[in-house]
């Protein structure tokens, strides 16, 4: 996990509802626990202050526009979305010649929800709030249909979404949250031993998108400079890694926490490891589901493990706050 990327995590799992604003100790205390060096988080921060996702004020403090992306994701986190109502939104784009805009516009679409239908028709099962800000930076004109579908649509999911990648994804990842080290095993690049392995095709992936695991949080396609992901360029996410150090170990196993800042590691790798799939499945209503499909059985155990895990997150996170503040009067 990169500290970019678990500032994301932080900011949206805990200090959104807690003001949305940070010193800079207690960000350098709390990634801590995750095994991140202070100048990593220093530089992350920093960034994403260049970038529009924070400002300077009385710490590090969210901006709106990272606030509603934090909360948009949020909702799709937790599966707190409306119930569908049989209709579809379609985006007819305007052809893209140029191909690093194409992909840029295939990977955030991708990550808000929607699939492929054809070369330059894009279908999601609910419209989403962040698509016009994509296509206003990727400078694309599409027009946008609600439809609903005279046939099947159970067909047209499997047609267009691969369910089957999708199903042993979750699978890995219920396999590695009940094994004895559950998240332990986490690399550098952020990949987590199985879970959705960096040489595996993802599901509904288009050659030109990112990892999941680049794309904190964001509608917006991946970039790799400041100047195209701030709020005024053709707006980005997730770039470069910065170079955590390594990281903490944290697995999931009912035994192995025993500790205020172990709860806070371990639950942040989960919630970081589940948030890859807000890439990969677009919260598919479950009437078009295949039966015993895998990922209501992941979502329950998500839920369990999350809520066992966040009471002693949350007096980490507390504590980690109040040391600040009161490092900061004695200043």
């Amino acid at each position: 996990m990169n500290a970019r990327s678990a500032l994301f995590d932080l900011y949206g799992d805990h200090l959104r509802r807690r003001g949305g604003s940070a010193p800079i100790s207690a960000l350098v205390a709390l990634l801590g626990a995750l095994g991140i060096a202070p100048p990593a988080v220093r530089q992350a921060a920093s960034r994403m202050v260049r970038q529009g996702w924070l400002e300077r004020a009385d710490g590090y403090r969210l901006t709106p526009r990272a606030t509603h992306r934090l909360d948009e994701a949020a909702r799709r986190i937790y599966r707190d979305l409306e119930p569908w109502d049989g209709y579809w939104d379609v985006l007819v784009l305007r052809r893209v010649r140029d191909r690093a805009r194409r992909d840029r516009l295939a990977a955030g679409l991708t990550y808000l929800g929607y699939a492929r239908l054809e070369e330059t028709t894009w279908i999601g099962p609910r419209a989403s709030t962040e698509v016009t800000g994509l296509l206003a930076a990727e400078a694309v004109h599409a027009d946008r249909f609600r439809s609903a579908l005279d046939g099947d649509p159970r067909a047209l999911v499997r047609r267009v979404w691969n369910l089957d990648a999708l199903a042993n994804a979750y699978t890995r990842w219920l396999d590695a949250v009940s094994a004895p080290d559950g998240l332990a095993d986490v690399g550098a690049d952020g990949n987590t031993t199985g879970l959705i392995p960096a040489s595996a095709p993802p599901p509904n992936r288009h050659p030109g998108a990112r990892r999941a695991d680049d794309i904190p949080t964001d509608a917006s396609p991946a970039t790799t400079t400041d100047s195209e992901a701030s709020p005024n360029g053709p707006a980005g996410v997730a770039a470069a890694k910065e170079d955590t150090g390594g990281g903490a170990s944290a697995s999931l196993h009912p035994g192995w926490v025993r500790t205020d800042e172990q709860a806070f590691a371990t639950r942040t790798r989960l919630v970081h490891e589940w948030r890859k799939f807000l890439f990969e499945d677009p919260g598919l209503p479950a009437e078009l589901l295949p039966e015993g499909w895998p990922g209501s059985a992941a979502a329950r155990r998500f839920d369990a493990e999350a809520a066992r895990l966040l009471p002693g997150t949350a007096r980490f996170v507390d504590r980690c706050l109040r040391a600040a503040e009161r490092k900061d009067d004695d200043v």
